[in-house]
């Protein structure tokens, strides 16, 4: 499957089941972005795609993976102006 041309976003890409989605979809070769409360995991994720699939670099540029910080529990909607 070639996915070079394709941009995701991954939520809980710090462990289990999201990492492993995460890994594949860079292993595609799509540009992917990682979320996760996990600051440590998310690194470890990243490391990971950086050895398993070196072209996907960290943050290169128009393609590789990303990692964002992310919190649900603490998600606020925005507010009607």
């Amino acid at each position: 499957m070639n996915l070079a041309e394709v941009k995701c976003i991954v939520s809980g890409g710090a462990q289990g089941l999201g990492r492993h989605v995460a890994l594949r979809l860079c292993q595609a070769g799509a540009q992917v972005a990682i979320g996760d409360v996990n600051p440590q995991g998310l690194a470890d994720t990243l490391e990971l795609i950086e050895m398993l699939h070196p072209a996907a670099g960290r943050n290169a540029p128009g393609d590789g993976a990303t990692v964002i910080g992310v919190d649900f529990d603490r998600f606020e909607p925005p507010s009607a102006a």
